[in-house]
């Protein structure tokens, strides 16, 4: 059984370390502008240490899934699928946006080259230019869905309803006199 799993668990990690990888770009783009080093040093470690915690989730779930299979322990799957998804997803939020503003950057240097003209430097510390603000704008949605999937994990699955309507009909038939329907929503 684990060997069907290797294939999966390897695509996954794979994939998960492209993401990172192309994630961890788009924020040296961001703490580029940072003035002090170890700061920016010190971002870049608490990164690649959440990152790889995250990358050796997967596959800790998938070579004990045993363990997640058995009924008792079903609230640890769910938290570790919603953990592993909640990453994957936001930082897929980041990696949009920060391939979008590379892509303009492509056209920006191909219209460079074949036009030959230059266009101003970015300088550290001056205001964000037009081109990185989509990656700005992706770590905020980052930021946004991560926030937000986070809160849904931890609070929002307590917060549900129960509510009771009694419902009349003329045309309805004495057998469903007293019948329940029960309807699950979000």
């Amino acid at each position: 059984m684990k060997e069907r799993y290797l294939l999966v668990v390897l695509i996954i990690f794979v994939f998960m370390l492209i993401l990172d990888f192309y994630s961890f770009k788009g924020l040296k783009t961001i703490t580029f502008d940072f003035s002090n080093a170890q700061t920016r040093h010190t971002v870049h470690i608490i990164y690649w240490s959440i990152s790889v915690l995250f990358i050796l989730l997967v596959p800790v779930f998938f070579f004990f899934s045993d363990y997640f299979v058995d009924p008792k322990n079903n609230s640890t799957a769910f938290l570790m699928n919603s953990v592993i998804f909640t990453y994957v997803l936001a930082k897929l939020t980041f990696v949009i946006f920060h391939g979008l503003d590379d892509i303009l950057h492509l056209f920006r240097r191909i219209f460079e080259a074949v036009f030959q003209s230059s266009s101003s430097s970015y300088l550290p510390g001056s205001a964000i230019t037009r081109l990185n603000f989509l990656t700005y704008f992706g770590a905020a949605a980052f930021a946004l869905t991560a926030s937000a999937f986070t809160y849904g994990i931890v609070k929002g699955r307590f917060n549900f309803r129960v509510i009771a309507e009694k419902l009349k009909f003329k045309n309805l038939p004495s057998k469903f006199n007293g019948f329940k329907v029960i309807q699950i929503s979000d």
